[in-house]
């Protein structure tokens, strides 16, 4: 079990290095489940499902279609979904995505801590959801002609409960209904991991009796190949080998280029790791393939984090062409696509302004450093905390358009005081203002700040007097929240690779 959780911690230090995605929840689907219209809410899953049925789409495109509005993970939705299949209980599609809902819970109530630091009531919360997911996809699996996402979901689950034993059955009895199929394949190959307690002599062996099938061709096997390629990528990068993880990384790329050019995750992953050569060592000589990578990633409309690889590009521009016109082009995007660095770095240049290309405007300066910091960007709340430090120390009611927008206070504390803006006995004077004005919930953690909250806990950097006297429902909920933050950024990361 614990090799799960790890393997938790591991993608979430990993994805944070990558552009961050505008969070959205899928709000029309969200809006059809509280209003009881059911088929609205099954429309594009069905459509999905069909097109696969009928050979229009391959089993990645499905999963792909199934993660595009994936679902939150609140307590609440639990009952609009249980609604939806009383109402529809042959529903293929709603029992999918309670099943899927439920595994996502499973790991939210289960935390992150080592067997030994878990409850009872934990380890049962986290049994009880996945069982209710494998009930869920043994209903499912009844109810439409090739129901492979559950088959792979299914994996998953038998996986988490340490019913490895199922795996053979499952995979043979998906290869029935699609012998091409590689959303299962990907299944069995993710939980023979070196963080899901595998290895990567396993993960070979795999693969190498899958080149037995007739039913899978070079193109789709080199895609299982580009996986394990990922992986030993994710492991160099977690380890700041960053030159051996884009080597890496750009053999996945080529791999899963020759099954299907669409898909980007290793092209993504090659071009951040060029990126974090580029800020540790300079270009190298590798500003073709920085750029090349980038502007094939860009080219692709419909790719998520295309915003995040504006500012990647507009931040080369600045550092080594002194282009500013350029690097303000690709800010303005990437902003206006919910980046939150190239929102902090809109805001950043309407504070100062830039030559003759833009004017200082201090109300949008505030306007974008806001939106940044609100979606998780460090920077910008550094940047706000020094802004308002003397506002909210001397007269927090003075000015109520001029204070931290949204994130955690105690974020805010930590950033300043690794700044060095402000003095201990001012930092204990900045804690005591923020947390009695502002009452901002400790649930709104993103998972960056989660992750650096934790590394701050862990090696006692943060000024003990301010966190005393922060709200206690941080104190209370700290475990927990962490726990939920980590685990959703670990399963909203890739939503493509849950199926």
């Amino acid at each position: 079990m614990l090799h799960r959780l790890y393997s938790v911690c591991l993608l979430l230090a990993l994805c944070l290095l990558l552009p961050a995605a505008a969070s959205a929840a899928p709000a029309d689907l969200l809006t059809a489940l509280k209003e009881g219209k059911y088929a609205v809410a099954e429309a594009p899953y069905a459509t999905a499902q069909q097109a696969y049925e009928t050979g229009k789409l391959t089993d990645i495109q499905l999963a792909t279609a199934f993660a595009a509005t994936p679902l939150p993970t609140e307590p609440g939705l639990e009952q609009l979904l249980d609604k939806w299949v009383v109402a529809a209980p042959k529903s293929y599609v709603a029992l999918q995505l309670r099943a899927d809902y439920h595994y996502r819970r499973a790991f939210i109530l289960r935390g992150i801590r080592p067997d030994s630091e878990t409850t009872v009531v934990q380890t049962s919360g986290f049994n009880g959801q996945l069982i209710k997911a494998r009930g869920d996809l043994e209903k499912a699996i009844t109810l439409t002609a090739r129901p492979i996402l559950a088959y792979a979901r299914m994996i998953r689950v038998d996986g988490s409960l340490d019913m490895l034993e199922n795996f053979s059955k499952l995979m043979d009895t998906a290869n029935l209904l699609d012998p091409a199929n590689l959303t299962v394949r990907r299944a069995v190959l993710e939980e023979l991991t070196p963080r899901a307690g595998g290895s990567y002599e396993a993960m070979l062996a795999f693969i190498d009796q899958q080149k037995k099938s007739t039913a899978l061709n070079a193109n789709q096997i080199g895609y299982l190949e580009s996986l394990t390629l990922a992986e030993m990528a994710a492991d160099q990068q977690a380890q700041g080998k960053y030159v051996e993880a884009g080597d890496f990384y750009k053999q996945a790329w080529v791999r899963q280029a020759s099954y299907d050019p669409t898909l980007r995750d290793a092209l993504a992953g090659y071009a951040m790791m060029l990126y974090r050569q580029s800020l540790a060592n300079g270009n190298e000589g590798r500003e073709d393939e920085i750029y090349k990578a980038l502007n094939t990633l860009l080219q692709d409309e419909t790719y998520p984090e295309r915003g995040g690889y504006y500012g990647i590009r507009g931040d080369l521009r600045v550092r080594y062409h002194n282009d500013p016109a350029g690097a303000w082009d690709d800010f303005q995007k990437g902003a206006a696509l919910n980046d939150p660095f190239s929102l902090y770095k809109v805001g950043a240049t309407y504070c100062q302004g830039l030559t003759t290309l833009v004017k200082a405007d201090q109300a949008k300066c505030l306007q974008y450093l806001r939106e940044a910091a609100t979606r998780g960007n460090s920077e910008a709340v550094s940047a706000l905390g020094r802004l308002n430090a003397k506002t909210l120390l001397y007269a927090p009611d003075s000015d109520p358009d001029v204070t931290i927008p949204n994130p955690n206070p105690l974020n805010a504390i930590i950033l300043l005081n690794v700044n060095g803006t402000l003095r201990p006995e001012e930092q204990a004077l900045l804690a005591k203002e923020v947390g009695t004005h502002f009452r901002i919930p400790v649930k709104v953690l993103n998972a960056s700040h989660a992750l650096e909250l934790a590394m701050n806990n862990t090696r006692g950097q943060y000024h003990a007097p301010s966190v005393a006297r922060i709200d206690p429902l941080f104190k209370t909920q700290r475990a927990d929240e962490l726990s939920i933050a980590i685990v959703n950024a670990d399963l909203y990361a890739d939503e493509a690779s849950v199926f």
